[in-house]
């Protein structure tokens, strides 16, 4: 069989698929808190950034996160 085969054959799986470890998801994942947060969604951004800390929490958070982080503020009883 010819080199030019046997290339064309090989499959692309020099490059793994990326984990769910792989900077690029978490990446991902801090990007559509991100948006959440931008939305008004923020009990989603923070049950969503709170599950993100569980899973990775060595792993920084950008500073615009942050303040999701802070407990909710209570609601005003009147």
């Amino acid at each position: 069989m010819p080199a030019q085969q046997l290339a064309a054959d090989a499959p692309e799986a020099d490059i793994p698929p990326a984990t769910a470890d792989a900077p690029e998801v978490r990446d991902a994942w801090l990007r559509r808190i991100g948006e959440l947060q931008r939305e008004g969604r923020t009990a989603e951004a923070r049950a969503s950034l709170a599950e993100f800390r569980r899973r990775f929490p060595a792993a920084p958070v950008p500073p615009s996160l942050r303040a999701l982080e802070a407990p909710a503020p209570e609601p005003e009883s009147r």
